[in-house]
């Protein structure tokens, strides 16, 4: 990978493994017993299909009391704005994106199980579905999750 992820970096300090990557970064490893810390103490929500987003510059403190699979998309702002580009021909002057802890978002789901765990990262026939994915996954999240500011 071209740039650095903090979350990244630290989870391959606690032994977290790469499974593969493409133009994003996918990461397994089971979550039930996930917790973040909150002002009002550890809140709990992970289960499969829970989608957690973190924007940059988001700093926060998890525990995790058990085993955890769980799947990261990486993606900068740059992403964000090139997409925006793309399906909207113009840039937005700005573009914010939302904090979510354990939602649900069975489009994105569906998606990532069926696209992004089940294909070969290695197999370049793969690696073109996987690529419009994550298109169809940064569209929705430019559609759902992203405040835009245009000019």
């Amino acid at each position: 990978m071209s740039q650095s992820y903090q979350v990244l970096n630290s989870l391959q300090q606690h032994k977290a493994r790469l499974q593969g990557s493409v133009r994003l970064s996918l990461y397994l490893a089971d979550g039930y017993q996930s917790y973040f810390k909150t002002s009002q103490g550890w809140q709990n929500g992970g289960a499969p299909d829970k989608l957690c987003l973190m924007p940059k510059d988001y700093a926060s403190t998890w525990h995790i009391r058990g085993p955890l699979s769980f799947m990261h998309l990486y993606f900068t702002d740059h992403h964000l704005r090139q997409q925006a580009e793309q399906t909207w021909d113009r840039s937005p002057a700005q573009l914010t994106l939302d904090e979510r802890l354990f939602a649900n978002d069975p489009q994105i789901a569906l998606l990532y199980r069926h696209f992004l765990l089940n294909n070969d990262w290695h197999d370049p026939a793969d690696q073109l579905a996987i690529s419009s994915a994550t298109t169809l996954i940064l569209n929705h999240l430019l559609k759902h999750y992203v405040h835009l500011s245009w000019q």
